[in-house]
């Protein structure tokens, strides 16, 4: 077999037999051989590629660093300091041990720190934030109230003084043994004087001589309590029989049980023109101390007044209804 039929035309490394296509003028082309093209020796406008962009140097996963910004480690420039964390740490405490005016303020300035980097612990200083501001609004509350009571008291105080002052030039008003002196009785020189003020008060101021056959009207002079009229005047009472305190006083002690005896004796004695046929009483007596001051003492005089009820009335009360000592 001849050597070219031996060859199989399908190899590509057996040399096309001469005078085929793909044989040059006798020669065989080297499939080893480097390439005869050349290169140009001077680079050409869009000969040479362009550098490749910084897109196309992206990495292909979402979730990567982006390119030139590698992840920053703790302590490393880029990570969350803690130089400041106390801040957001003094806001939390002073928030909690009542001090929120302070704890508003680091709680504040916690915050700026965290966002600057110079603090990590947002959480805590907005916590002390929140709180600080609650307690901010307690307090501002509790000053509210402060005030309204303040104010309330201050007013109610001042309504007080003025129901209960008078010229200092003029007597304090009087008051029997067992009045309430806060009650609501008659004033000196108010011009009221009825029987609430009778029960109630012993001690009186009299603008007048108290004598017998004399009236007690009530009092239109600043300072007193009854004035002594004409019985033949409007009036509430009637002086039948007065006497010194001193000569009635046992033992020096004006509230005894033994001075008060003597005070009811000295006015029962004269008070028999008030008695009927039968020895009832036909009005009710009362007796007063007519002081210069709010207390019952020896320089006093006794009055012994017929009444029924203190309501005014004209004339004399020789007759009327029971009696009753006061």
């Amino acid at each position: 077999m001849a050597d070219d039929e031996r060859r199989n035309p399908d190899d590509p490394w057996v040399a096309p037999p001469l005078g085929s296509e793909g044989a040059s003028s006798g020669t065989y082309a080297d499939p080893f051989a480097a390439p005869t093209e050349q290169f140009p020796t001077q680079a050409t406008p869009g000969s040479i590629p362009p550098p490749p962009s910084a897109s196309s140097l992206q990495p292909s996963d979402p979730f990567a660093q982006p390119y030139g910004q590698p992840y920053a480690a703790p302590g490393m420039p880029g990570a969350p300091r803690s130089d400041k964390n106390w801040m957001g740490i003094t806001s939390l405490v002073t928030s909690l041990i009542s001090l929120p005016f302070i704890a508003v303020i680091f709680g504040h300035l916690g915050l700026r720190a965290v966002k600057r980097g110079e603090a990590n612990n947002r959480g805590i200083a907005l916590a002390g934030t929140i709180l600080g501001w609650i307690g901010m609004a307690v307090v501002l509350v509790w000053i509210g109230i402060g005030m309204v009571w303040f104010v309330t008291g201050t007013q109610s105080a001042s309504t007080f003084d003025d129901d209960f002052t008078w010229d200092d030039s003029t007597p304090e008003p009087s008051q029997s043994a067992t009045a309430d002196p806060y009650s609501d009785l008659a004033q000196p020189g108010d011009g009221v004087f009825g029987l609430s003020e009778a029960t109630y008060y012993f001690v009186v101021y009299v603008n007048g001589t108290p004598a017998a056959d004399t009236c007690l009207a009530p009092s239109s002079t600043s300072g007193y309590d009854l004035d002594v009229v004409d019985c033949s005047e409007s009036h509430v009472g009637e002086i039948y029989s007065t006497a010194p305190l001193s000569d009635l006083i046992v033992d020096g002690d004006v509230t005894s049980d033994e001075t008060w005896a003597a005070f009811g004796a000295a006015c029962d004695a004269a008070f028999d023109p008030y008695l009927d046929a039968d020895g009832s009483a036909t009005t009710n007596q009362w007796l007063f101390a007519a002081s210069d001051d709010d207390n019952a003492s020896a320089d006093d005089t006794l009055m012994c007044v017929a009444s029924d009820d203190f309501s005014e009335t004209t004339g004399s009360l020789s007759s009327g209804s029971s009696g009753e000592i006061y």
